[in-house]
């Protein structure tokens, strides 16, 4: 592609990112979905327990109206999708504007990710999946950890807890991977050595999903329990007939608000960024808040994150300087400029040399052609 060494340039990486990964999105049928960075605060008013946070950015309109700096894109777009036959299919890039926990300020955050909301089954699951995989492979080498909700609060909700405040305490533990902690209170509780077996085991057998499925397959007490095995199984058997279960685990310690998700979860890594860099799962409740019966999965990629740790710092801010002198003949210099600039070279023309400028080679005119002066 001609300047395409330039237009790397002009790209940050998370455009570059974000374009690789909107043409994924695109060739699988999902749709751009594109909103406006204000919402009605009367919508996360209403919606708090879908949000990360209730802290949110408000101010006046003209006409009196409360409006909200978006904390939360998934909110704005089941909102907006309506009644769909089938599954509506869309994919969006926007920013949020979120509390840091750790900081205590506000950040803008840069979100690419993916919806797929209405009846959703089996495959639509699996093509999700699959996308986030592909998304997480476009980054740098991955792993992808998927759990299944529903077979963690399935069985929790077969134990006879003294309060319903300790179902909760050991969901939490159970997402810190905190073993000690989560035995002692299982003990506190009252729990036998059977539960304890079994709630120890939802933090340390994680891995290989074939090898986590056969355990968890020994752990199950319910029928609810069976079918998020069976939801499972069904997943790891697309995967592995499409060659993408390499680098996917089962781990059942990923413990989302489960106030927003249930069933199919999952977290996506890559080499380079300590943090997960993608996060998704079913979300049914909130569908069925706007529409009857819709189920609804998706995913969000945190740009911010992968930039920070993917970032290119530019050798140089230009191929080439061309100095010129104000008396020499305007046309014969853009001629020859244009020369440098088909063969993909970034050229900045100046009568004198930039204050701290970095640049690979440095040209003069000298009234018939471009010689070099200096390389860097």
């Amino acid at each position: 592609m001609k300047n395409i060494n330039v237009l790397k340039k002009v790209l940050t990486t998370e455009e570059r990112f974000s374009s690789a990964l909107s043409a994924l999105y695109e060739a699988t049928g999902y749709g751009r979905y594109r909103m406006g960075k204000f919402e009605e605060y009367s919508l996360y008013l209403e919606n708090k327990s879908f949000l990360s946070s209730e802290s949110v950015i408000t101010f006046n309109d003209t006409d009196g109206r409360l409006l909200a700096l978006k904390p939360d894109v998934t909110l704005s777009i089941v909102k907006n999708v309506g009644d769909t036959q089938g599954v509506k299919k869309l994919y969006y890039n926007e920013n949020v504007y979120r509390l840091d926990k750790n900081t205590g300020r506000y950040r803008e955050i840069g979100q690419l990710g993916l919806e797929a909301i209405g009846s959703v089954d089996a495959y639509t699951m699996f093509e999700v999946i699959s996308l986030a995989i592909k998304s997480l492979k476009e980054i740098d080498g991955y792993v992808l950890d998927v759990s299944n909700l529903t077979f963690v609060t399935a069985y929790l909700d077969t134990l006879n807890l003294p309060e319903a405040e300790c179902r909760e305490k050991l969901l939490l533990l159970i997402g810190q991977k905190n073993l000690d902690e989560l035995l002692r209170c299982a003990k506190a509780y009252g729990l036998d050595e059977r539960a304890q077996t079994v709630l120890k085991k939802f933090i340390t057998a994680n891995g290989d999903f074939e090898s986590t499925l056969k355990i968890a397959g020994e752990l199950s007490a319910n029928s609810r329990m069976d079918e998020a095995l069976k939801e499972l199984q069904t997943l790891y058997d697309a995967l592995y007939a499409a060659g993408l279960e390499k680098n996917v685990r089962l781990d059942f310690s990923i413990i989302c608000d489960t106030n927003y998700y249930n069933d199919m979860v999952f977290r996506g890594y890559v080499k380079s960024a300590p943090r997960a860099v993608l996060s998704g799962g079913c979300y049914d409740k909130l569908a069925q808040k706007f529409t009857a019966g819709a189920k609804a999965v998706g995913f969000a990629i945190y740009l911010n994150e992968v930039a920070a740790y993917y970032g290119e710092i530019a050798e140089y801010d230009v191929d080439t300087v061309v100095l010129y002198d104000k008396t020499d003949d305007i046309a014969k210099i853009y001629t020859l400029v244009e020369g440098l600039r088909e063969l993909n070279l970034s050229v900045m023309v100046e009568p004198s040399l930039p204050k701290n400028l970095r640049y690979k080679t440095l040209m003069k005119f000298n009234g018939e052609a471009l010689v070099e002066v200096l390389r860097a």
